[in-house]
């Protein structure tokens, strides 16, 4: 278990890393208390690069197991147009959904057989790019 007090450390080293304003991050306060947890609790990491990596409590798939998401620090909105062409802008899932994949790499199909316990961490990383 990693104390909190370095959690938070590493959270707001990757915040100022992608340049998060303060009003976002005092917004997106519930979404930042799930990441500090996620670390102390050995569930995200953050890595040398400063990426966050997350390792599931339920991996997926049944020959080769997706264990961990690595999510990348930036996105542009290219990427973003080819995840979420053809998606109503309503589905608030399937747009969570789509950054997540986007994010990780991961196909869309993936990224909504995830847990709800993984796809809560997921969707709070997520959102610092909404």
């Amino acid at each position: 278990m990693i104390p909190k007090e370095l959690a938070e450390k590493e959270i707001q080293k990757w915040l100022d890393f992608k340049k998060v304003s303060q009003t976002k991050r005092k917004d997106k306060k519930d979404a930042i208390n799930v990441l500090v947890n996620a670390i102390t609790d050995g569930n995200l990491v953050l890595t040398d690069n400063l990426l966050l990596e997350q390792t599931l409590n339920f991996p997926l798939g049944k020959d080769t197991k997706i264990t961990k998401l690595v999510y990348k620090n930036r996105l542009s909105v290219a990427e973003i147009q080819q995840e979420t062409s053809n998606m109503a802008s309503t589905d608030v899932y399937a747009m969570i959904g789509a950054y997540i994949a986007c994010l990780t790499e991961q196909p869309k199909a993936i990224v909504f057989l995830l847990d709800t316990e993984d796809y809560s961490i997921a969707q709070s990383i997520a959102s610092f790019f909404i």
